[in-house]
């Protein structure tokens, strides 16, 4: 998808980049890096969609026995925690940290916001890439769906707040990463940030 393709060209998937996705519910994105070769963690706090994350790793090593990558898919971490326990949990950096959504479910007046960023750089080695795709402030359309669809992931408020490319870029610059190497702009469409439903910002840890 267009999504796997950005987080590629972020980070690309390489045989034995240690990989970490928080969050990583399906786990569409961490299986897809694993199948190319990377030494794979996929976190998610809750438990059910894990069950479901087991079986997508067990149907693409049926479905794609015959390429030599897919061995690696059983090798592939599935843990059950929280994107705000990573430093408890993680001893040793990981080469790449990304995301796809959690922080954008918290309200700009709940702290868990930023420090889910926080705790993604704090388990990246230094020089290692994180990135973070959130729901963009920009688009209309997302905007009207943040305001008008609940959710129910665990621990997380009800609806979305949606980002815009400057609070992002300051989030991830106050998490840690090196400003210089920050950059932020639309998934979608790149060439428009009001027709884009999300944005995906990523740098460098010093």
């Amino acid at each position: 998808t267009r999504y796997h393709e950005v987080f590629a060209s972020i980070c690309p998937p390489r045989l034995g980049r240690k990989v970490l996705e928080p969050g990583g519910g399906s786990g569409k994105f961490s299986l897809w890096y694993a199948w190319r070769g990377a030494d794979v963690t996929l976190l998610d706090i809750d438990p059910g969609v894990l069950v479901y994350t087991r079986a997508l790793r067990n149907l693409m090593e049926r479905t794609l026995q015959r390429d030599p990558g897919v061995e690696r898919l059983s090798w592939v971490r599935i843990v059950e925690g929280s994107i705000f326990d990573l430093t408890k949990q993680f001893t040793e950096p990981f080469d790449f940290v990304f995301c796809e959504g959690v922080s954008h479910h918290f309200p700009r007046s709940d702290p868990r916001r930023q420090e889910s960023l926080n705790q993604m750089v704090a388990v990246a080695r230094p020089g290692g890439i994180v990135a973070q795709m959130v729901s963009n402030a920009h688009c209309p359309d997302m905007l009207d769906y943040a305001r008008r669809t609940a959710h129910t992931y665990a621990g997380m408020p009800p609806t979305q707040e949606p980002f815009g490319d400057p609070e992002l870029f300051v989030a991830l610059t106050n998490a840690g990463l090196d400003a210089w190497t920050v950059k932020v702009r639309p998934v979608e469409d790149p060439h428009n940030m009001t027709r884009s439903r999300t944005i995906v910002g990523w740098g460098r840890k010093p």
